[in-house]
């Protein structure tokens, strides 16, 4: 799961607040304020050998790592990145069906590949795509216009991108079902986001 915060943290994705551990700590203030102010006891307070000062920081850091792991769960339920794959299939549906047809159809395959490896070799395009080079370079265009790609240089791999256009499709728990439209959730999201919302309540901002 770290692996995945850090790699949208390098797609630009909400860099400072999309995992934050505040957020835990205050849904459990009066257990935090308890625990923090045990480990540094009023030197003139005198000491019952009750607890010794080791005994009391350990106690600290379990419930500290407590709120840690249960912070982490929440954003695995929230984010599901086993899922993503799935979502950024159903984004460039969406773009490439109308008139405009914004996207062409296989161009999930790129931004599949880009996001779970972070970059790819532009060479390396066409395979991925199974099309043509002629193709992949239109294909391309496209995704660079959309801000779904970028790269440093015209020799230089492609990097995964994710503007706030594709944020409610790749990451649709983060957003109220207005943003996507009904459409998705019934075939997508299913009961997935309710479990979330019981279990934690609204999505942080």
């Amino acid at each position: 799961m770290r692996r995945g915060y850090l790699f949208m943290a390098r797609s630009r994705v909400n860099r400072g607040n999309l995992w934050s551990l505040s957020r835990g700590l205050s849904r459990n203030k009066e257990a935090y304020m308890v625990n923090l102010f045990s480990t540094d006891p009023d030197p003139n307070a005198g000491q019952d050998g009750t607890y010794s000062r080791s005994e009391l920081l350990a106690g600290f850091c379990e419930f500290f790592f407590e709120i840690c792991l249960d912070q982490i769960h929440f954003m695995e339920k929230l984010l599901r990145l086993e899922e993503v794959e799935s979502r950024i299939e159903w984004f460039v549906e969406k773009l490439s069906r109308g008139e405009h047809q914004e996207l062409h159809p296989r161009a999930s395959r790129l931004l599949r590949a880009l996001f779970m490896h972070g970059n790819v070799e532009r060479g390396e395009g066409p395979t991925i795509l199974n099309t043509s080079k002629t193709t992949y370079r239109r294909i391309l265009r496209s995704l660079f216009s959309m801000g779904l790609v970028e790269s440093d240089g015209p020799k230089s791999p492609l990097e995964v991108r994710i503007p706030s256009r594709a944020l409610p499709f790749y990451f649709p728990n983060l957003y109220t079902p207005s943003v996507v439209g009904a459409e998705y959730w019934t075939q997508m999201a299913g009961a997935s986001r309710q479990t979330v919302d019981e279990d934690e309540g609204p999505a942080p901002r």
